[in-house]
């Protein structure tokens, strides 16, 4: 539990469950699995400040002092939403332009396949990276990716195939569906 509440990796949770015991912070586990704390509250803060000069191994979870004491929440208080200038901070620089036409994001998934294949590129996956720089072009996400690699490898274009364990590849085998006239319809 303390390496969900801190987190960090268990390991290191053990270890500073292991220091705090050292230090005579928290006691040995009891049936329930749980450490009894030894520290009054009223003298916390002195244990606290007393492990951060020692270097103990607790030292380096220890977090710093809150920037701001003063403010709180609990579980029922209410979310508050940020201020205009607030959620300015907050955007990311993620495009966030309309996807493009199915058929012309389409054309761009069947170029790259044409680029990929010409310079000899093996099996690839759904994330491979130049994959995910065409699908963030159409402004698609990632299902939209599957589905066209799902209609591609039932006209034929492409072959699918696990590799070693769950993640899926797929490999160009025949360009000619791509140059006929045809829509390629969902899967």
């Amino acid at each position: 539990m303390l390496a969900r509440k801190l987190r960090i990796p268990a390991a290191d949770a053990a270890r500073l469950i292991e220091a705090l015991q050292r230090k005579d912070v928290i006691g040995a586990a009891g049936d329930d699995g749980a450490h009894p704390v030894l520290v009054p509250a009223e003298g916390a803060a002195a244990v606290l400040d007393q492990l951060r000069r020692t270097g103990d191994p607790v030292t380096a979870a220890l977090r710093t002092d809150d920037p701001d004491p003063t403010v709180t929440a609990g579980a029922a208080d209410v979310v508050q939403e940020p201020t205009s200038e607030e959620a300015e901070g907050l955007e990311t620089d993620e495009d966030t332009a309309e996807p493009m036409d199915p058929a012309a994001a389409r054309g761009l998934v069947a170029d790259w396949l044409r680029h990929r294949h010409a310079t000899g590129n093996k099996p690839f996956t759904a994330s491979d990276p130049e994959l995910t720089i065409v699908r963030k072009k159409t402004g698609n996400g990632r299902t939209w990716t599957y589905n066209v690699l799902r209609e591609l490898t039932a006209i034929g274009v492409l072959k699918d195939s696990r590799s070693g364990g769950s993640n899926k590849t797929w490999t160009v085998v025949d360009l000619s569906p791509l140059d006929e006239d045809r829509e390629l319809v969902p899967a």
